[in-house]
């Protein structure tokens, strides 16, 4: 009999990403336990989620998905987008699920899966809810959005949806408007769901968030809101809403930096604050970075040692990289040895770094030699580098192979480079071949990469879609290239979009220069724009860098404020020096102030420097000591609560 276990609310990203890599190493546990199969696992995932899942650190990064990485390994099954006439066609012949004929007769532009889920129905009402309802759901989108769990407390959205009523919507409310809204929201439309479900609480998990009720959000609405309210900053309401209801410290210390990223300076300290009072002391490292940013460095030194003092490895972190940015290399060593001894094993790496640029490679090899020893990632890595400077070939070599062994990319890439080098491919592939057995997908990709140095298509061709076949998108996107290469513009067209549908985003803009090498305008357009709905404006900057070279300086500026709308940072700083070039500063500082709301909180820097040379230095100053009141109006001070002593006079 087969197993069957459904598991819901994304149990491998859930707030604390310890308990999601858990997960994931106890279903491969019971997926290669052959005495309890047949076991199937499936499930349905966002491209990104599967993003933040799959992609590996860069050398130096925490790993933090490593268990979910290799758990989702080779089992992608991509569904895309949009379907294609021909296969819109095989969905309705004679014989087909009546379901799937159905939509393929009603579904939009081929949008097959959307329509199944419902989507055009939640998306409708959505559309036309009542003004209550629709701020009640806009609600639920920013607090996903900015990083809240699925479950939302029933408190949340009824402080929150203040901010997002106007006058004469709140003064038609009735007392019982919040009940009837909510009704409203979870309320089943042909068969679909609600926009919100109510969540069930389990046996044990009623005082969870106080014993109130909660809420998910439609997982179409989620990504709706992520793709339409990307660029709005939330109203003073969601903030405090966070602060007043939100108990989990770690939360609050992210949807802190969420407010810090937008300049909400006072938003993020009291949600630090609260993070504090709950016993979190890397809450008060949080605070620090504010006042850091602020250039209030006396008060951020002291919050750093009181977080340092009370526990918190990040404060020790923190004061690493301060001295080491303001070239205070030996004190910079002592806090990254103080985290390490903490346990943060990333830090062995960085004072390592230290040691080996000042010369000091026995030092550093005593460092990187902890760092293997408590498997921090890139230790092999790091300590096969020291190796090869002391002239060691042969250590060398045997640690590249332990760290392929372990699955480092890197260090089989290094190996076979090696082997490359000293003119040995039988050798290179040799390598390629061992690890492939052992089910590396790296190995298939460096493998195919040597076919194509000696250009043999057809070999590399094979090797990359082996590498494809366990859910490698930059696989496919090598494949799509060497199609691209030799003219076949139909078949690299299909592999770029096979890539964008397993989620990569370096698809789209090949693909559409492949439109436009081809002559295609109007397809490039149409891509530039689906590429932006689904969370690649970069897409549209570049569309409108071709426009300009064209001398449509107007189309331009219309398509960057497009790419701005879907969250494109780099439009809106173009923007901002066009206007600057045009003797504009108002409509300058406007894009850096959009920016800023976006989450680009350098952008600040921007605005202050126009602020200033207008004359206004004060209101310059202001804003980077303060940053912007919850409802974007430049603060004139910030309140620490019980640590404001700690700020000079």
């Amino acid at each position: 009999m087969t197993n069957y276990q459904k598991l819901t609310n994304r149990p491998l990203m859930p707030t604390d990403a310890g308990v999601g890599e858990k997960i994931a190493a106890r279903l491969r546990t019971l997926l290669q336990d052959r005495q309890r199969g047949p076991v199937l696992v499936l499930a349905t995932m966002w491209q990104q989620f599967w993003n933040v899942l799959t992609v590996r650190p860069s050398p130096g990064q925490s790993d933090s998905h490593g268990q979910a990485r290799e758990l989702l390994a080779g089992s992608v099954v991509p569904v895309a987008e949009t379907f294609k006439a021909n296969e819109l066609g095989e969905l309705i012949q004679p014989g087909a699920d009546l379901r799937l004929r159905h939509a393929a007769d009603h579904a939009e532009a081929g949008r097959i899966a959307q329509y199944l889920a419902g989507a055009p129905e939640l998306e409708a009402r959505y559309r036309i809810a009542r003004a209550a309802t629709k701020a009640i759901i806009d609600v639920a989108m920013d607090a996903r959005r900015l990083g809240h769990p699925v479950a939302l407390p029933r408190a949340l959205l009824n402080l929150a949806v203040l901010g997002y009523l106007d006058d004469c919507t709140w003064d038609g409310l009735d007392e019982n408007w919040l009940n009837q809204t909510l009704a409203d929201a979870v309320l089943d439309g042909k068969g679909v769901g609600g926009m919100l479900t109510r969540i069930q609480p389990r046996p044990g998990q009623e005082a969870a968030h106080g014993g109130q009720p909660c809420y998910r959000l439609a997982d179409y609405l989620e990504q709706l809101g992520r793709a339409e309210r990307v660029a709005v900053c939330p109203p003073p309401s969601l903030w405090a809403a966070f602060t007043a209801v939100t108990v989990d410290p770690v939360l609050l210390r992210r949807l802190g930096v969420q407010a810090g990223s937008r300049l909400r300076l006072q938003e993020a300290i009291r949600l630090y604050l609260k993070a504090a009072e709950l016993g979190d002391p890397d809450a008060l490292t949080g605070i620090a970075g504010v006042l850091d940013g602020t250039g209030e460095t006396i008060g951020a030194e002291r919050l750093y040692q009181l977080a340092l003092d009370g526990g918190a490895v990040s404060a020790a972190v923190a004061l690493a990289q301060r001295h080491e940015r303001a070239g205070n290399l030996d004190d910079a060593k002592v806090f990254y040895l103080r985290a390490a001894a903490r346990g943060d094993g990333e830090s062995l790496l960085c004072a390592a770094d230290l040691c080996r640029n000042a010369g000091d490679l026995s030092g550093a090899e005593a460092l990187c030699r902890q760092a293997v020893d408590r498997r921090v990632e890139g230790g092999l890595l790091a300590l096969a580098g020291i190796r090869d400077r002391l002239g060691d070939d042969a250590a060398y070599e045997g640690l590249l192979e332990q760290g392929a062994d372990v699955g480092e990319a890197l260090a089989l890439q290094f190996l076979v480079h090696r082997r490359v080098m000293r003119e040995d491919l039988a050798g290179a592939e040799s390598l390629c071949r061992t690890y492939t057995a052992r089910g590396s997908s790296e190995a298939w990709m460096v493998w195919a990469g040597l076919r194509e140095r000696c250009d043999d298509f057809m070999g590399a061709a094979a090797h990359y879609r082996q590498a494809a076949k366990t859910g490698m998108p930059d696989a496919v996107i090598a494949l799509a290239r060497m199609y691209a290469e030799i003219g076949d513009v139909d078949e690299a067209s299909d592999l770029y979009r096979q890539a964008v549908d397993l989620g990569s985003s370096k698809a789209w803009r090949p693909l559409a220069r492949l439109m436009r090498d081809a002559g295609d305008m109007a397809g490039v357009e149409e891509i530039c724009r689906e590429a932006a709905y689904r969370g690649q404006p970069h897409l549209l900057f570049w569309l409108a860098g071709l426009r300009e070279g064209s001398g449509d300086d107007a189309g331009a500026d219309e398509l960057r404020l497009l790419a701005a709308d879907h969250g494109d940072m780099d439009a809106l700083h173009d923007l901002a020096e066009v206007r600057i070039e045009a003797g504009d500063p108002a409509g300058a500082m406007a894009m850096y102030r959009r920016a800023v709301d976006l989450g680009g909180r350098g952008a600040g820097f921007g605005w202050a420097r126009l602020l200033t040379a207008t004359g206004d230095r004060e209101t310059a100053q202001q804003l980077i000591r303060f940053g912007l009141t919850g409802d974007g109006r430049i603060a004139t001070g910030l309140d620490l609560g019980p640590f404001n002593h700690l700020l000079p006079n």
